[in-house]
């Protein structure tokens, strides 16, 4: 928005004059050449002919004398208010100060006395109603945008201190303006419990001028949330900042949005344990971290006694089973174990950090046993066995679909030789290890 009156602008002027050498000798000032600017002026000799000029058309600027045949006084300076948002400037033949004080509050721009001054005056006088018109019409949608957008925003004073804030900011933080003028960010975060800005904010302002990211807020009530802040520092002439000013969203629905992305992306939709390709991911991360003193175990499961269920009581009751295994399984392992669905009734865990193989089994025997167990539903009961096939890694495979590979060759000897049990794939190789 062009915010000054500049002298080459052409502006549009109502003079509301009944007065007709007065409106002469305005109507000479406003046309005289070289007079600095260019004015196209309409002359209304009462206050019924101006208003009828205000409904045919806008003017950047009217000129009013408020002693009119049909209209005195400040009733006709709020007439013409009421039809009109162009600035006013009174030209008034009375020098009276008390009635220039109300003239102004009800909303002139300006007050001028004939026979003071001459058309240079008068011309600014214009020019300057004008820029301030415009000026105060830009603070005020500056202050509509202020305070209805859906962005928080604190303006801080150069010793990092609030000085204003908007609505948006109390409905997001549950925090007033009266609260909270005078003090610090942090105080507010500090006072919920919350951590200071991210460490990075502030260098990242003083050195770029600005600063975004996520970072994490409490509401007054101690709920926390997520949030993407911006720091912007104010300076004038490229100075030292003279202030700061925080824009900050709350962006709860795109994390969760992100998170359900996430976790259709890595989760088995039935179990909620991590699917097949999060288990592989998982599996190469935790392979590289092994060795020969910590080393990695992958026990692959086959349910026994599955496709009957599904047979017999339903899918629905398969189900069940399935969320029911996964319950188990994540019961039988550490904390730091993974336990993933490997496909339809197959499961995978990963043991890393394990001192003696025989540790991987004292796992297994502890899984055969629990899933052993029957499994009551409302609409029976359920019982089934697993089948668990173990590799270890260094040792039976270096990569890791080798490692998978190897696990699946050992549970196949569990099922051949009887089901319900576990073998090592070093076992099945020897061909000589029983089935436990």
């Amino acid at each position: 928005m062009t915010v000054s009156a500049s002298r080459d602008e052409r502006l549009t002027v109502l003079l509301v004059e009944d007065q007709p050498f007065d409106a002469q000798m305005v109507k000479a000032w406003l046309s005289r050449p070289g007079g600095g600017g260019q004015f196209d002026l309409t002359v209304a000799g009462s206050l019924a002919n101006a208003l009828a000029a205000l409904e045919a058309g806008p003017f950047d600027v009217v000129l009013l004398d408020l002693w009119l045949g049909d209209s005195n006084g400040l009733e006709t300076l709020l007439q013409i208010r009421s039809r009109t948002a162009a600035p006013v400037v009174i030209i008034s033949g009375a020098s009276d100060e008390e009635l220039s004080v109300h003239a102004v509050k009800a909303g002139a721009q300006d007050y001028i006395v004939k026979g003071r001054g001459d058309g240079d005056t008068l011309r600014r006088a214009i020019r300057y109603a004008v820029e301030r018109h415009r000026l105060e019409d830009q603070r005020r949608t500056a202050e509509v945008v202020f305070n209805h957008t859906d962005t928080g925003i604190m303006v801080l004073d150069q010793a990092r201190r609030i000085l204003r804030v908007n609505e948006a900011f109390s409905r997001m933080t549950g925090f007033q303006a009266d609260e909270v003028i005078g003090r610090a960010p942090e105080d507010l975060r500090h006072e919920v419990g919350a951590d200071p800005l991210p460490a990075e904010a502030w260098p990242g302002v003083e050195r770029d001028g600005a600063w975004e990211g996520e970072a994490w807020n409490r509401r007054r009530s101690g709920e926390i949330w997520p949030e993407w802040l911006r720091i912007n520092a104010i300076r004038t002439d490229g100075g030292p900042a003279t202030g700061h000013v925080l824009l900050f969203t709350d962006i709860t629905l795109r994390k969760r949005a992100e998170e359900e992305l996430v976790m259709q992306a890595t989760r088995d939709a039935l179990t909620g344990l991590p699917n097949r390709q999060q288990f592989r991911r998982v599996l190469l991360d935790r392979m590289a971290r092994s060795s020969e003193a910590r080393r990695l175990a992958l026990l692959f499961i086959d349910l026994d006694g599955f496709k009957a269920i599904n047979d017999t009581m339903g899918h629905a009751a398969g189900d069940q089973v399935l969320i029911e295994v996964g319950r188990r399984l994540r019961a039988a392992v550490r904390a730091g174990d993974e336990v993933a669905r490997f496909a339809g009734d197959e499961f995978v865990v990963i043991l890393p950090d394990l001192n003696h193989p025989a540790d991987a089994a004292a796992v297994a025997a502890k899984i055969v046993a629990s899933l052993s167990q029957p499994m009551r539903f409302e609409t029976g009961d359920a019982t089934i066995s697993a089948s668990i096939g173990i590799a270890v890694h260094p040792g039976d495979a270096h990569d890791g679909d080798s490692l998978v590979e190897a696990a699946d060759v050992a549970m196949f000897a569990v099922k051949r030789s009887g089901k319900s049990g576990f073998r090592f794939f070093a076992e099945v190789i020897e061909n000589e290890a029983p089935v436990v």
